[in-house]
């Protein structure tokens, strides 16, 4: 069915009563148009970015005065809200200058915000924000407008989950208050079939053009089967035009990037045993929540970790090493940079000492240094493994002549410069035999008292 809307100007219409569910509408479990929404009072709204929300004016605006932005709580979208805790809190509101809300819970004029969050929201889907222009065009080509909410469905019945409705627009009516703001609004159908109900105040009107989904309007009020006095005058829905206040998404957009985070603070590299940590403080005076940290190799581009903690385990290598943190919030992705240049500490000096034919090889190393390796590698000079351990310490069997030895520190696969030793072992001057004075060979154990038969004297 095509509709178009006439626009006539009535001057004694009864006023709205400001709407906080659908009545007799769809179930909308796991929609990605509504969020639940609470200010001090039950509203509903829709996320038009993933870290802006639009809702009613009146849903943030109490007696004249703005609420509190952190006081705002927004629900991921299309979740039951009694199962479910708010995942996000407001940090600044943007409201038309000449709205002050709603009065004995009349409706006005302009009734529309914008909630810039703490956070970004998953599941969100960008919304094209439709003009007066654009809601006359998409009423003209019979497109399909649908209705969401949160609240009751009835007069006495509430629901922690979120409905919807085919929104049927009608002739544009107007009390005395709306006079000259005829660009700003736009009335719903409300009756039996279906209505918006105290619940649905922010919730919104989704249309579809091409692949884009569209805000038409937000709800601001109705009149029907759920209000508290249904006979009250005639049944409908008012809801605001969205795209008449593209201005306030621009400003909350650009609040954003006004106020990005700066980089994570204070970072420190530990080094212990051959492994090394990364540790950091968080942005200073950051005004988005932190979703968590990611950090890689400047280098390389490998990643370390995704955390929501300020530690990560990294991996130092000899030479240049360059690490990046990046801070993961809501409205950037600020970067520090850790750099510095590694060396392997090599031992400090070596003695060696020798009982018969076993060499007794030790080492020193600062005990500061000593904390960043993982071992020692001592080595012959064919390069072959003699011992490998973490005392600094190492035993080998020597060979009659000169033995070389090489010790190197270990960190993980590397190893430092070596430093050399060399031991001489000499060849024992005793023998098994005596050579006594005529010259007779006489097998006598070498022993250190040996001595030639009597008579006869040792040459």
């Amino acid at each position: 069915m095509v509709l178009i809307i006439v626009f006539t100007i009535f001057s004694a219409v009864l006023p709205n009563q400001a709407v906080n569910a659908i009545y007799n509408g769809e179930p909308a479990d796991g929609s990605q148009f509504v969020v639940a929404v609470r200010t001090g009072t039950a509203c509903s709204g829709t996320m038009v970015r993933p870290q802006i929300l639009a809702t009613a004016g009146h849903c943030v605006i109490k007696n004249g005065e703005r609420v509190d932005p952190e006081s705002i709580r927004v629900w991921a979208p299309g979740v039951n809200r009694s199962t479910t805790s708010h995942v996000a809190n407001g940090v600044a509101l943007f409201v038309p200058s000449d709205y002050f809300g709603s009065e004995n819970g009349t409706v006005r004029p302009k009734d529309i915000a914008f909630v810039v969050l703490n956070r970004k929201i998953p599941g969100t889907v960008d919304l094209l924000l439709a003009d007066y222009e654009f809601t006359q065009f998409l009423i003209q080509f019979g497109s399909e407008i649908r209705l969401y909410g949160y609240g009751r469905i009835s007069q006495t019945q509430t629901t922690s989950t979120p409905y919807s409705m085919i929104g049927y627009p009608i002739e544009q009516e107007e009390s005395r208050s709306f006079i000259g703001f005829e660009r700003f609004y736009m009335n719903y159908d409300a009756s039996e079939e279906g209505s918006t109900c105290p619940g649905d105040s922010g919730g919104p009107a989704i249309s579809r053009y091409g692949d884009n989904f569209v805000l038409v309007s937000i709800h601001s009020g109705s009149r029907g089967p759920c209000s508290r006095d249904p006979d009250g005058g005639p049944w409908k829905i008012t809801s605001t035009i969205a795209g008449e206040f593209q201005f306030l998404l621009e400003e909350a957009t650009m609040f954003i990037q006004n106020n990005r985070s700066g980089p994570s603070q204070n970072l420190v590299l530990d080094i212990s045993s051959g492994e090394a940590t990364l540790s950091w403080d968080p942005p200073n005076e950051n005004l988005f929540a932190i979703e968590g940290y990611t950090v890689i190799d400047g280098q390389s581009g490998l990643e370390f970790c995704k955390t929501v903690q300020t530690i990560c385990s990294v991996k130092v290598v000899p030479g240049p090493n360059v690490f990046v943190v990046f801070a993961e919030t809501a409205a950037n992705r600020p970067d520090a940079v850790f750099s510095f240049e590694f060396v392997v500490p090599p031992v400090d000096s070596i003695s060696i000492s020798a009982k018969n034919d076993i060499g007794y090889i030790s080492w020193s190393i600062s005990e500061e240094l000593e904390e960043l390796i993982s071992g020692f590698l001592v080595t012959d000079s064919d390069g072959n493994e003699i011992c490998k351990v973490v005392e600094k310490s190492c035993s080998s069997k020597l060979n009659k002549g000169n033995n070389f030895f090489r010790v190197y520190t270990l960190y993980g696969d590397y190893r430092s410069a070596g430093l050399d030793v060399n031991y001489e072992l000499k060849t024992s001057k005793r023998t098994s035999n005596l050579t006594c004075a005529n010259g007779k060979m006489t097998k006598t154990p070498n022993k250190k008292n040996s001595k030639c038969p009597k008579g006869l004297r040792k040459i």
